[in-house]
């Protein structure tokens, strides 16, 4: 063997071994003929555990058949022209998916082994899986407002207006049983309807004075109609934020005020708006039954947590944070933080 050969050798062993991709070897039959450090890290198996073992030890009966309808399609056609996505037994019998891209090598003309280069996509997968979840059960959610809306514009607005139309027939006929005085105040009660739904879509006060004084409107609107305490302090040198960036923590501040009162129990909540030089956040905390914190915050849309899911992507959008503390029977501590323009103007 040349001395250029040996050096190639050793070149690509090296290379085989660090890789941080898996990558291994099997024949035709299944059998591993070479793996490397990456392949045993992903499958848990340790050191020479599975040289020579066959490669359908990994699979499940599916992942087996799929791995056949490959090993198939490269024999007649050569190499793959794309990766696909493959799942793995490991040792202990969990499962991981991989995006694997293989290729057949060939001795005297004749398929030899088959050699695979993969990585661990199994959290990607898992991302992937909960955006969609998400934005499936948002899409159901927006759907059911709509429905509520046109439903209260509907039974109450409508109604209400078709009410006053024929008051005004009759009174213009003068066969009304209701008063020209009374029936302006049926006029002023569908606008103060108006007014509250309008406000509930989006309260004027945010538009007009601010992030802090809105706040504290959502704080006095939680105790007037529920009854909920709901204190608010504000430290630091409050700042006037971007539109986009205000709007997200009204919102979520909302949420977190409509999950306190709807779904936790609380009474009493805090409110705490803090301004330091780099960011600005609110806190609120309540002191309802709490829950149970996934491991995973991305799968908060999966246990039925589509408010915090649509808080933790309102705060991402706009490359802030949100942090949820919370345990059954010791309320819920939610903090979103958003970074400031350090050039941005003041109050």
């Amino acid at each position: 063997m040349s001395e250029a050969l040996r050096t190639s050798e050793r070149n690509y062993r090296e290379l085989f071994e660090s890789a941080s991709d898996a990558i291994w070897l099997h024949d035709p039959e299944g059998k591993i003929l070479a793996l490397n450090n990456a392949f045993e890290k992903l499958t848990g198996y340790g050191p020479g555990e599975l040289l020579n073992a066959n490669v359908s030890l990994l699979l499940s009966a599916h992942g087996k058949s799929t791995v056949d309808e490959k090993a198939h399609n490269i024999a007649l056609h050569g190499d793959l022209p794309r990766p696909f996505e493959q799942e793995l037994i490991k040792k202990d019998g969990s499962k991981v998916i991989i995006q694997i891209g293989t290729s057949l090598i060939t001795k005297d003309g004749k398929p030899w082994a088959f050699q695979h280069v993969a990585r661990d996509i199994t959290e990607e997968k898992k991302v992937q899986d909960n955006l969609k979840y998400y934005v499936q059960k948002i899409s159901q959610a927006q759907e059911a407002e709509r429905k509520r809306i046109a439903r209260e514009l509907h039974d109450e607005t409508a109604q209400s207006l078709v009410a006053i139309v024929r008051n005004l027939d009759d009174f213009a006929s003068g066969q009304s049983r209701f008063s020209l005085k009374e029936i302006q105040e049926q006029v002023r009660d569908v606008l103060r309807e108006v007014r509250r739904f309008s406000q509930q879509l989006r309260p004027s006060v945010l538009d007009d004075l601010g992030l802090v004084p809105g706040v504290k409107w959502l704080a006095a609107d939680l105790t007037k109609n529920y009854g909920i305490p709901a204190d608010v302090s504000v430290t630091g040198e409050p700042r006037t934020l971007p539109p986009d960036a205000e709007l997200m923590l009204f919102r979520i501040t909302q949420e977190a005020l409509t999950n306190a009162q709807k779904h936790a129990g609380a009474s009493r909540v805090e409110i705490a708006i803090e301004f330091t030089g780099k960011a600005a956040r609110i806190i609120v905390k309540d002191n309802g039954k709490g829950f149970d914190i996934p491991e995973r915050m991305g799968d908060l849309a999966r246990i039925g947590k589509l408010g915090l899911a649509g808080m933790q992507e309102r705060a991402q959008l706009l490359g802030g944070a949100l942090t949820i503390a919370s345990k059954p029977g010791t309320g819920t501590s939610l903090m979103v933080e958003v970074p400031l323009d350090p050039a941005g103007p003041g109050l």
